[in-house]
């Protein structure tokens, strides 16, 4: 509750049925402190929204304190978070958008290189325009 600035959102799967959700939020010394957990069944409709709503509902000053979102690049409900959450901005971790990136490149024929996992990171860590 004092320290909702960056929230940093996972999901990890449990078998071929369900996914266990984590949210955590950073404290004062930059640890990440769980505040939500949330076991669903794959495929459940506007869970992201329901997790964070009930979030705002267990802390309601928390809607307008979090300025930062981190969320996988699988995540499909980047407007959800910024309807839930109106004044955080969202980020994709990195490191699995690089991999994901380099798995898609891999899975086009004739598209890999050898560079193209430096490629990658060098685009990962130019500035944006």
């Amino acid at each position: 509750e004092r320290f909702p600035e960056t929230l940093y959102c996972d999901k990890q799967p449990l078998g071929d049925d369900f996914d266990l959700h984590t949210i955590l939020c950073e404290d004062s010394n930059g640890r990440g402190r769980v505040c939500v957990y949330c076991l669903a069944k794959r495929g459940t409709p506007d869970l992201l929204r329901f997790i964070l709503v009930s979030l705002i509902q267990s802390i309601p000053d928390i809607k307008f304190k979090v300025y930062c979102v981190f969320v996988g690049p699988e995540t499909d409900e980047i407007d959800v978070i910024r309807d839930v959450l109106p004044v955080a901005k969202v980020h994709i971790y990195r490191t699995q958008l690089l991999e994901m990136l380099y798995k898609k490149a891999a899975d086009m024929e004739g598209c890999l290189k050898d560079d193209t996992w430096e490629l990658l990171c060098r685009l990962a860590n130019s500035c944006s325009v």
